[in-house]
């Protein structure tokens, strides 16, 4: 019988979680009890805060005291990390997600605000998806600082195409898909590095973001390295082998842009893409890397970019601010 036998299940942005109920007698047939959480993703005064509360309420009604497991899908899994990271729910012992941009999702930097602004639905969790949006930020400060007795993450990162030219699976990026990233602060013209709070498990799964690819991979646990027998690893808390040999060979970069100027990246690392974040301060930029070393330097100073993973270097303002 598994640890946490009770399975919360969290959907993503215009998603509902009967695209879901497919799923239900896979994870019954193996002693859990899945409960689908459902919110209105097209009300456009709603934020993942207010998604909480009502997950908060839905949890206590339909679990009790008894203790449970997440798995979330895309935004459904910031939805989770916000309630593991705010809300510190004792109940609450294992989070899984697949295909959610815990570094912000690309559309509301590559769309003009003037179209956000006029969209019919979903405004407001549009714009929270952003990199360095306030509800992010927020995410981010609290990763940096890190918890003793965090909870367990693992994160099925899904890819199949380019968008454009960035690893992705069609809507989230490779990269922003890591819930792992390296932090730096720069103080006092000095570069700082931040050690990383407890690691997020990873795999990578070959699938495109949307629900009916990921439900179908929901099939008897036949093949050792099948989807479904790695989901069941994770909610039963053994070793997760590896879904697929991927290997991502993207970096990106997200720095003030007061530090534009000064900034000089390696020769080797070519650009794809550079947009603003969504606070107007910082700029994020994705590379390949053409042989070498993927350094970025100011002054005499460097840091080391990794692949798969967002680099933040933060002014120490950022770090201050209060959430």
């Amino acid at each position: 019988m598994p640890n946490s036998k009770h399975i919360v299940f969290i959907h993503g942005f215009a998603d509902i979680s009967k695209l879901w109920y497919r799923s239900r007698s896979f994870f019954e047939s193996h002693g859990f009890i899945i409960h689908f959480y459902n919110y209105r993703t097209m009300e456009n005064s709603l934020d993942i805060p207010m998604i909480v509360n009502g997950l908060i309420k839905f949890i206590n009604e339909n679990v009790g005291q008894s203790d449970y497991q997440i798995f979330a899908h895309s935004q459904g899994g910031l939805v989770a990390e916000w309630l593991d990271l705010f809300e510190n729910d004792k109940r609450l012992k294992r989070i899984i997600t697949i295909g959610t941009p815990f570094q912000g999702n690309a559309l509301p930097l590559i769309a003009p605000k003037s179209i956000l602004r006029h969209l019919p639905v979903g405004r407001k969790q549009i714009a929270d998806l952003a990199c360095m949006s306030l509800i992010l930020s927020a995410l981010i400060r609290s990763r940096v600082e890190g918890r003793p007795d965090q909870t367990p993450y693992i994160s099925l990162i899904t890819h199949s195409s380019a968008m454009p030219k960035i690893q992705s699976d069609g809507i989230v990026s490779v990269c922003s898909g890591n819930r792992n990233a390296e932090y730096y602060v720069f103080n006092e013209d000095k570069i700082q590095y931040l050690p990383p709070a407890k690691p997020t498990v990873l795999t990578y799964v070959k699938s495109n973001h949307w629900p009916f690819t990921t439900v179908r991979l929901l099939q008897p646990a036949r093949l050792p390295n099948s989807f479904s027998t790695i989901l069941l690893a994770a909610f039963n808390g053994e070793a997760i082998i590896p879904y697929d040999a991927f290997e991502p060979s993207q970096y990106v970069f997200v720095f003030p842009k007061k530090l534009n100027e000064v900034i000089r990246v390696a020769s080797d690392l070519k650009k794809i893409n550079s947009r603003p974040a969504q606070n107007g301060n910082y700029l994020i930029v994705y590379y390949s890397l053409k042989g070498g070393e993927p350094l970025v330097r100011i002054g005499d100073q460097s840091l080391r970019l990794q692949s798969g993973k967002f680099t933040y270097l933060f002014d120490p303002e950022f770090l201050n601010t209060k959430t």
